[in-house]
């Protein structure tokens, strides 16, 4: 296989990873939303932005303020 089609392969596998992972995590949202509307129950919801991008677990944690 030249380059450009093994690139054009491990892009087409890609993007189906891609779509089955945001299926799922739809499913699983939308599940969570149901039974909280079944429960008649809310949810919060949190900013997560840079959870990733944290130094240490520790930190993390008593920032959290589990800790």
């Amino acid at each position: 296989m030249q380059k450009k089609g093994k690139y054009r392969k491990v892009k087409q596998i890609r993007n189906r990873e891609q779509r089955i992972v945001s299926d799922m995590n739809h499913k699983i949202s939308r599940k969570i939303v149901d039974m909280a509307r079944e429960n008649k129950s809310g949810l919060k919801m949190e900013d997560l932005k840079g959870i990733r991008n944290a130094k240490s677990a520790p930190s993390l944690i008593s920032h959290s303020g589990i800790l």
